[in-house]
């Protein structure tokens, strides 16, 4: 994203990253609220920063029994023919994740949310 719109870089400060967590564990928690048994969320940003990401996850799962992280590698593995190249997008967590340098596009964070 900060490639693109290099601007960002002068209106953010460190210190918007608590606001800009608590606005998204807000937000999650309140999509979550929403989601049928067994439905599933997809939760994205694209942001690099732990606040924005698995933080905003661990945050909004607290207390939350019935929903659980779930690995979206099947799902795009489906979709893509180098499962080298998939698996490098996700973490030991089975978060998504890419990195600018390694993947030649954006940082991107995405986890699969699902209900039991």
């Amino acid at each position: 994203t900060l490639a693109r719109n290099p601007e960002i870089r002068w209106r953010l400060r460190p210190e918007d990253l608590a606001d800009l967590n608590g606005r998204q564990v807000k937000l999650l928690c309140s999509a979550l609220e929403q989601l049928k048994p067994g439905g599933r969320l997809v939760y994205s940003t694209c942001s690099l920063e732990p606040e924005e990401n698995e933080w905003v996850v661990q945050e909004a799962l607290a207390g939350r029994a019935d929903v659980r992280w779930v690995s979206g590698e099947e799902a795009l593995r489906a979709h893509l023919s180098d499962t080298k190249t998939v698996k490098q997008l996700f973490d030991e967590k089975g978060f998504f994740r890419t990195f600018p340098p390694e993947h030649a596009t954006d940082g991107f964070f995405a986890v699969v949310l699902e209900r039991d």
